[in-house]
């Protein structure tokens, strides 16, 4: 049975992409497409040398960590679009999907009615890049530590709800790391 995921088009998500083809016949890619070179030209963030000299740090930590942009694994079928286009679409476009064993939602748009009635029915989870209850959204982490708040800095995997990454909490790693954002090690 197939496994879907909604989620973007930056390296870490497709590392999600190709770790789920791997124990799956099929994979649906509900891609949102964004630049691959945010901060440098014009996307969800602002074209600035502030986003640029912050994003050539992320992306060169992801490129170390989950490698170059690619092509995904031959099990993978994307339906490919303008991030939050994906609200516009006929439920019709869906079908196939809804009848996927497992949805993972990651680093998606926001997704509303009435797909995301429809992903709550089918009990979606979204892995979320942030601890919530207390970071919501995106960037989280980039906002905790903003906040002077590195021991709010982690992961959450919850059940998708309509609300902003407001659901069920299944998972919650929180990382400790120093003020200048340097990982010193785990705690749950």
């Amino acid at each position: 049975m197939p496994i879907t995921v909604f989620t973007s088009n930056q390296p870490r998500h497709l590392r999600l992409v190709e770790l789920l083809a791997e124990i799956t016949d099929e994979v649906y890619v509900v891609q949102g497409a964004n630049t691959l070179f945010p901060g440098d030209e014009p996307g969800f963030f602002k074209k600035s040398a502030t986003m640029k000299s912050y994003f050539r740090r992320v992306m060169d930590a992801e490129k170390e960590i989950f490698g170059m942009p690619r092509f995904s694994p031959s099990n993978a079928r994307h339906l490919v679009m303008r991030s939050g286009d994906v609200n516009k679409l006929n439920m019709d476009t869906f079908s196939p999907i809804l009848e996927s064993e497992y949805i993972v939602v990651f680093a998606a748009t926001w997704i509303r009615p009435p797909l995301i009635d429809a992903l709550i029915a089918q009990k979606a989870v979204n892995i979320h890049m942030g601890t919530s209850p207390w970071y919501r959204g995106s960037s989280c982490n980039f906002w905790a530590l903003h906040d002077n708040r590195p021991d709010l800095v982690g992961a959450t995997i919850h059940m998708l709800s309509s609300g902003l990454d407001n659901g069920s909490v299944l998972f919650l790693e929180r990382y400790l790391v120093r003020a200048i954002g340097q990982p010193v090690g785990k705690n749950q």
